[in-house]
């Protein structure tokens, strides 16, 4: 055995050999920042996006499309920026239209199709040309008269280029969910058809299609006299909807939800709750599968896997997308006893029976608060890799608190041994964080196993002689 550094230590080094992990987990690079507002300029605070779908991700450029209250001059903005790099850096915001609540999709070949509220009406921008411009606005809703009231507007477009739109709308008493669809590529809209059962009280809260003519509407409203998540289906483009099913347990109370609508048949839901059990609320994130297009629902499966059941660690505002036969899903979590909310990230490999551990979106974050995240809107390429955005709360000079735009995009890593940044390389960085997460029990993006060298379930300065002779040794763990 030959000594090889000291530092109040003796470090060992044993013969080469290969890192025993070889299997993989999910992670997320550090922020990056998205809007261009500055302090007192912007201001997030009202935004939301029926659906968490305000993100889209084709081959390596990222869409982002939100709605900003602005000073210079003064308005509520929907604003664009795009990115080319996977996520790393953004260009400068375009202004597409005033408006609130934007819902966006982006197609194969790049056209990107917003809806969104204005004026107590629900209207269409698209991009052709990646979102340097957007053509002149179209009205989706077609009330006659002073506009009745309509919001939260979403979207989706299948592959014919079909598009669709759902939203609330107060011409009814109760209000209700509305939809209308375009077959020219939203240069007109067919007259706006009811979806939610007439009578009752409907919230949207997202669409799907498919290339067969089937269009799914999920819901917060009443069908057969149970509430809860409805999914409405329509056979003829949604042109009428005349077949719904509660998808969610009654037992539970529906929170905001997110849907993805895959070719064959394929509807996954996910959507947060709260049941009354031991005299307490418990606030869990669900996700509900179709296998049969959308004709009935499995019982649902448990996503976010937090021990506290409590509104202090309660999930919510889920965002949902799949690719490549795998659902992934991302939502923030109340941290309240610490006055925090995070972001979250898991994935399925078994058409939603069962949900990988979660993942911290924020673990990289370069706010030193990392305090308040929300409404996080998912994106997912051809070849699996995410990007996250979300709405970020964070102090100026110490002062100034603003509410901005920032992303991270994210992918699949090899898990190794001592890699505790998660780059798929054993580098002095990962000796620099298992010293401090040794002496000041600061935190890392891996898994804990990843530090733990000598699979001892503890963290102590053998597990850094370890890592050290792996690094500049290339030596092996022990396990």
């Amino acid at each position: 055995m030959k000594l090889i550094l000291s530092v109040g230590f003796f470090f060992l080094a044993f013969a080469p050999a290969a890192f025993c992990q070889t299997d993989s987990t999910y992670a997320f690079s550090p922020d990056v920042k998205i809007t261009e507002s500055g302090a007192y300029d912007g201001n997030s605070l009202y935004f939301y996006s029926t659906g968490q779908h305000y993100t889209a991700y084709r081959g390596d450029t990222v869409y982002v499309i939100w709605h900003e209250d602005r000073d210079n001059p003064y308005g509520s903005w929907i604003l664009f920026a795009k990115s080319t790099d996977g996520g790393k850096t953004f260009g400068s915001n375009v202004y597409a239209d005033v408006g609130w609540y934007p819902s966006m999709r982006v197609d194969s070949a790049g056209v990107i199709y917003l809806a969104y509220a204005n004026g107590g009406d629900i209207l269409f921008l698209k991009s052709a040309n990646g979102g340097a411009s957007f053509d002149p606005q179209v009205r989706v809703t077609d009330d006659t008269g002073a506009p009745a009231g309509a919001a939260a507007p979403a979207l989706a477009v299948n592959n014919k280029g079909h598009i669709f739109v759902t939203w609330l709308d107060y011409r009814t008493d109760p209000y209700s969910v509305f939809a209308a669809a375009s077959y020219d590529g939203g240069l007109t809209f067919t007259p706006n058809v009811q979806v939610s059962e007439p009578g009752t009280r409907g919230f949207p809260g997202d669409i799907g299609a498919d290339e067969s003519g089937r269009v799914y509407v999920a819901y917060h409203g009443t069908t057969g006299g149970q509430s809860g998540i409805v999914v409405a289906r329509s056979e003829d483009s949604g042109q009428s909807f005349n077949f719904r099913v509660l998808a969610s347990d009654t037992l539970w109370t529906a929170g905001t939800l997110s849907m993805a609508v895959v070719p064959g048949g394929l509807i996954g839901v996910a959507w947060e709750g709260t049941r009354l059990a031991n005299n307490f609320l418990n606030y869990i994130l669900h996700f509900l599968v179709s296998f049969d297009y959308g004709q009935t629902f499995s019982p649902s499966v448990r996503v976010d896997d937090d021990s506290d059941l409590t509104f202090n660690t309660a999930p919510f505002d889920p965002s949902l997308a799949y690719t490549n036969d795998i659902f992934y899903v991302a939502y923030m979590r109340e941290d309240s006893p610490f006055g925090k909310q995070k972001i979250f990230f898991s994935y399925s490999l078994d058409s939603g029976k069962s949900f990988a551990p979660s993942v911290d979106v924020n673990a990289n974050t370069t706010d030193p608060s990392n305090r308040w995240h929300d409404r996080p809107g998912l994106a997912v390429n051809e070849a699996g890799k995410t990007f996250v955005a979300w709405r970020d709360g964070r102090y100026t000079n110490q002062i100034e608190f603003i509410q901005l735009l920032f992303g991270a995009p994210g992918k699949f890593v090899r898990l190794l041994k001592g890699d505790l940044n998660l780059d798929e390389m054993l580098t002095p960085t990962d000796v620099v964080l298992e010293i401090n997460a040794v002496f000041s029990g600061q935190s890392f993006p891996a898994p804990f196993r990843n530090a733990d060298g000598n699979c001892s379930s503890t963290l102590t300065p053998a597990d850094i002689v370890l890592l050290l002779n792996a690094v500049f040794l290339t030596s092996a763990f022990p396990c």
